[in-house]
């Protein structure tokens, strides 16, 4: 009789907590429900960022032309070389050694470096650095012909200089802002008319599932993105070009410590070439490093000389 007494207080103190308990969480469900917050956040706002999706639309960086419409400097199509690590997804590195011996040979990075990153636990994707970037579409074509699982590219524009060292020192060059991620003028004309040539990204913004797929219904929000202005010079293409020859022949043959050569409209005053040795490439930078001057418009020189 003792042990049955004791049995039904034990049941009866179950029953109670169990009955304390479920009506614990049934208020918990009816607060939720009504207020939609737990935990300090809004439910459906937390949810919405679970299932939204954001896609950058890139803009162009304005051109700069010849006067007759020529093209000086321009973007165009680069990309930027990725690996995946993570297991979890279906395409990753599986043979880091044998990619990095691959990859060798498209980049300039050593075969050892490269595994060094593709072995690098706990990361989802890794990247290259500089030798990983601005890669052209010939050699994005010839990497993704070894079909090198976890190997994927990254679309994006760079700044195209056609026709090499060509008044460089007039035009300039770019780079990459590392706190903003916006391509900037640093010298010449890209830095002077850098508010006018200056792109404003785009973006596109949807609710997708697990796999980016778009969901039924989702409406798309567009952000359109702003291509910089045009800039047009008084440079005449042709004219820079003899005027480039012109320089380079005289350098090697009298190898001067500096030439600073100007054309000028003797009508209009315009400039129509402008060239100095030693000059540089405004893509590799080759040859900045011995003057950063613009020798035609910061040195002294007698007129008629």
């Amino acid at each position: 009789m003792l042990k049955q007494k004791n049995m039904k207080r034990g049941a009866a103190g179950l029953f109670f907590f169990f009955g304390l308990l479920f009506f614990v969480l049934l208020i918990r469900f009816i607060y939720i429900q009504a207020t939609g917050i737990a935990g300090g956040e809004v439910l459906a706002s937390k949810l919405d960022k679970k299932y939204e999706r954001e896609q950058v639309l890139e803009a162009k960086r304005g051109n700069i032309l010849d006067t007759n419409g020529e093209v000086i400097a321009e973007d165009t199509s680069s990309f930027t070389l990725i690996a995946i690590l993570s297991e979890k997804e279906k395409e990753h590195v599986e043979n880091p050694k044998e990619t990095a011996k691959q990859l060798a040979k498209f980049i300039e990075m050593d075969e050892s470096d490269i595994y060094e990153r593709l072995t690098k636990k706990g990361l989802f994707q890794v990247e290259f650095g500089k030798a990983g970037r601005d890669l052209t579409h010939e050699t994005k074509q010839k990497i993704e012909e070894l079909e090198m699982p976890g190997i994927t590219f990254q679309k994006k524009n760079r700044r195209f200089y056609p026709n090499g060292v060509f008044a460089s020192h007039l035009i300039g060059y770019v780079e990459q802002d590392e706190k903003t991620g916006e391509t900037v003028g640093k010298f010449g004309i890209e830095r002077y008319m850098n508010d006018d040539l200056l792109e404003k990204n785009g973006k596109i913004t949807f609710d997708s599932d697990r796999w980016g797929m778009l969901l039924p219904d989702s409406q798309e929000k567009v952000t359109a993105p702003q291509n910089g202005k045009n800039v047009t010079l008084t440079i005449d293409k042709k004219v820079q070009t003899v005027l480039e020859d012109a320089l380079t022949k005289v350098e090697e043959k009298y190898t001067p410590s500096q030439i600073i050569a100007i054309v000028s409209n003797p009508k209009t005053g315009e400039i129509v070439a402008m060239g100095q040795r030693p000059s540089f490439h405004p893509v590799t930078k080759e040859g900045l490093a011995d003057t950063w001057r613009n020798l035609a418009i910061e040195e002294s020189f007698e007129p008629g000389s």
